[in-house]
């Protein structure tokens, strides 16, 4: 019987220890983006934390951090606790690009993130000026072969897929 009344004991405590726990999120959450507001990420990051936190029946705030291609912000999120109430919402940049521009990062991706979700895609277009005389990208490629180091090609920054798109053309050598 003493058996009995000290496991129903130990339960009981046992019990009280899961009903003391917090649910998560308990307090407002963070949602870094590493990026100056306004921008494609930033909208996208305000959107997912209106529904984010409608859902989680808490706030979260979107805060910008921006600086040294995203580096700032996503340093920020790295040295942060890791319980989840700080989230960085980033495109390949900090986390796939820079380790390649940079020979010194302050967090390794790698270990200080892990991922939770893709939140959105963006396909990368091609466009000339409304005069050029371009049927296709094919004659795009052909005119660039034809005239070395006079196709200019313009993109959003270095971090970015844009960047690395037109490196790996096929007319790149070409239009050197």
């Amino acid at each position: 019987m003493m058996k009995l009344v000290l496991q129903s004991t130990l339960l009981t405590f046992a019990m009280v220890g899961l009903s003391a726990a917090a649910q998560y999120p308990e307090r407002p959450v963070r949602l870094v983006v590493p990026y100056a507001p306004g921008g494609g990420t930033d909208n996208i990051a305000r959107l997912l934390a209106a529904k984010l936190a409608a859902r989680l029946a808490q706030p979260v705030i979107v805060e910008n951090r921006a600086g040294a291609n995203g580096i700032i912000g996503s340093d920020a999120v790295a040295k942060s606790p890791a319980d989840g109430y700080t989230l960085l919402l980033a495109g390949l940049g900090p986390l796939a690009v820079n380790p390649s521009l940079f020979q010194k990062m302050p967090y390794q991706p790698s270990k200080a993130f892990a991922p939770v979700v893709k939140v959105s895609s963006a396909a990368l277009v091609l466009v000339t000026g409304a005069g050029a005389s371009k049927e296709g990208l094919k004659d795009l490629l052909v005119s660039a072969k034809g005239k070395p180091g006079q196709l200019n090609i313009a993109n959003a920054g270095k971090d970015r897929r844009s960047t690395s798109a037109p490196a790996c053309s096929p007319a790149r050598p070409a239009s050197r």
